[in-house]
Formats: structure tokens, sequence, C-alpha cells
């Protein structure tokens, strides 16, 4: 038995949320969206940095 957050609280739930509160926004909106979630998928990520140990 595992006890992970997947287990106890399913992304389809938040999923379900999200896509109906976006359906909900404009055009604008949504296209903003889009941007920001383009700006943070091209960050990079540090996987080792010196400032966490």
């Amino acid at each position: 038995m595992t006890n992970r957050t997947e287990d106890r609280r399913p992304a389809t739930v938040f999923r379900d949320i999200c896509q109906m509160l976006i359906g909900q926004v404009g055009r604008v909106v949504r296209q903003q969206g889009q941007e920001l979630i383009q700006l943070i998928d091209g960050s990079p990520i540090l996987l080792r940095d010196p400032h966490l140990g």
C-alpha cells in the first residue's frame, strides 16, 4: 500500500475544475494563460543550485 498524493486526490478532479474555469473566461484570458505556460515551460530549472545545499 502506497501513501502517494495521487492516490488520495486524483488529478482528474483538478483537471475537470480547471477545464470548467477556463471555459468561463474569454479568449484574451485564455491566450494570456497560454503565453504564461510557454514562458514557464521555456524557463530553465537548476537541478543543482548551490543555495539549496
